[in-house]
């Protein structure tokens, strides 16, 4: 399974939602400023870890949650307006 397949699956089937995670892990990998937050987006790109598998670590939940928060949110209000 693709990084891009594993988010469409954790996005409920929204390919556009799980396009813009990508997008955003992509950019995190490359300009984020915690260098936690790079290798985390890194390896959930080349596959050695699930976002999954990451979100439910210690390392990263704190990182993480209010992020995943936020696009749940997100989402909800899209759903609504269709």
């Amino acid at each position: 399974m693709t990084a891009f397949d594993e988010l469409v699956s954790m996005t409920g089937g929204d390919r556009e939602a799980a396009r813009k995670l990508l997008d955003g892990l992509r950019h995190l990998a490359g300009r984020a400023a915690d260098p936690q937050l790079r290798r985390f987006a890194a390896d959930v790109l080349a596959g050695r870890v699930t976002l999954r598998e990451a979100a439910r670590s210690e390392a990263y939940d704190a990182v993480l949650s209010p992020h995943f928060a936020g696009l749940t949110r997100w989402r909800d209000e899209i759903r609504k307006l269709g």
